[in-house]
C-alpha cells in the first residue's frame, strides 16, 4: 500500500494489521503530490494508494489537476502491470477547506476509488466515529465483493463502532449538514502567525486544523526543541514530524488548532517567548 508522506501516523498500523506492507512516496515541494515519486513506489505488488486531502499533518488540499495526473498514472500502471490499484480516499476533513482552496475528490476521476469520510470533523464533534464509505459505482463486481467483505471484517472485529444513537442521528440529518468551522480557521491563523513570527518556516494550511512547521534555525534538532517546549509549567504539546513518514521530517512538528481558544492563546504566548529568547 502506497502512503503519500507526510501521512497520518496510524496508516502503518492499519496496513500491517491487514497483513500489508506500507511503501512511502514522499511529497514534492510545499507538500504537493509528486507523481513521479508515486510512480516509482508502485510495483506489481501494489494493491492500493492511500490519498488524504485535506492532509493530516500538512493541511495541503490537492487540486483537481494533481488528482487528474494521479488518475492518469494509475490507469497506465494498471495497464502495464495487469492489475487494478485501488485509491483509498481518506477525507474526514473534506468540509474544512480555507481561502481559495477547493476540495476535490478522486471519485469523478478514477473508477477504482473507495471514498471514506467522517461526520465528526464537519460537525465539530471529534472522536464521535460516525461516517460512511462509498465504493465507486463502476468498480468491478468481484473487486466490490472483496472490498465489501474486507470492510465488514474490519468494522466488526477491529474497530469500535459508533453507538447506535449517533448513527441514527447522522442518518436522519443527512450528510450535507456542516457545523460552524470558522473558529477552527481563526485559531489556525493565530497559531500559524505566531509560529512564523517565532521563526518557524511553514506552508500555510489550506484545510483541516493542523500545521506542520519546520523547526526554527535557533533549534539544532527536535530534542532541543522538546526540552524547551516541556521545561515549563505550561508545556507545549506537539507530535514529532518523524512520526508522519520517517526521518525525512525529523525537523518538523505537528501542532493542532482544535484545542480550546485558551490553550491556543497560551501556546502563542510560549511561541512568542521563544522569539524573545532565540
Amino acid at each position: 500500500v502506497v502512503c503519500i508522506a507526510p501521512y497520518f501516523v496510524e496508516y502503518d498500523g492499519y496496513i500491517r494489521q491487514n497483513t500489508g506492507q506500507p511503501t512511502i512516496a514522499h511529497s514534492g515541494k510545499n507538500f504537493r503530490l509528486d507523481i513521479n515519486a508515486i510512480g516509482k513506489a508502485i510495483t506489481e505488488r501494489t494493491k492500493a494508494v492511500i490519498l488524504n486531502s485535506p492532509n493530516n499533518p500538512t493541511g495541503v488540499v490537492y487540486t483537481k489537476e494533481e488528482l487528474g495526473q494521479l488518475a492518469d498514472l494509475l490507469r497506465v500502471k494498471n495497464e502495464d502491470l495487469g492489475t487494478d490499484i485501488v485509491v483509498m480516499e481518506d477525507a474526514p476533513y473534506d468540509r474544512l477547506v480555507w481561502g481559495d482552496a477547493q476540495f476535490q475528490s478522486m471519485l469523478p476521476l478514477y473508477d477504482n476509488t473507495v471514498y471514506t469520510t467522517s461526520g465528526s470533523k464537519s460537525l465539530g464533534v471529534a472522536r464521535e466515529r460516525a461516517g460512511y464509505v462509498v465504493l465507486h459505482p463502476s468498480m468491478g463486481g468481484a473487486q466490490r465483493e472483496i472490498l465489501r467483505h474486507a470492510l465488514a471484517i474490519n468494522l466488526r472485529q477491529r474497530l469500535v463502532n459508533a453507538p447506535g444513537l449517533q448513527q441514527d442521528i447522522l442518518r436522519d440529518i443527512g450528510t450535507d449538514v456542516v457545523g460552524d468551522m470558522s473558529e477552527y480557521k481563526r485559531r489556525l491563523d493565530a497559531l500559524e502567525g505566531k509560529l512564523q513570527a517565532a521563526g518557524f518556516p511553514l506552508v500555510p494550511a489550506e484545510g483541516a486544523f493542523y500545521t506542520f512547521p519546520k523547526l526554527p534555525i535557533c533549534m539544532d534538532d527536535e530534542a532541543m526543541f522538546r526540552r524547551w517546549a516541556h521545561d515549563h509549567s505550561e508545556p507545549l504539546l506537539y507530535t514529532r514530524g518523524a512520526a508522519f513518514g520517517g526521518e525525512r521530517y525529523k525537523d518538523h512538528i505537528r501542532l493542532a488548532a482544535c484545542a480550546t481558544e485558551e490553550d491556543i492563546e497560551r501556546a502563542c504566548k510560549r511561541l512568542h517567548s521563544l522569539r524573545q529568547t532565540g
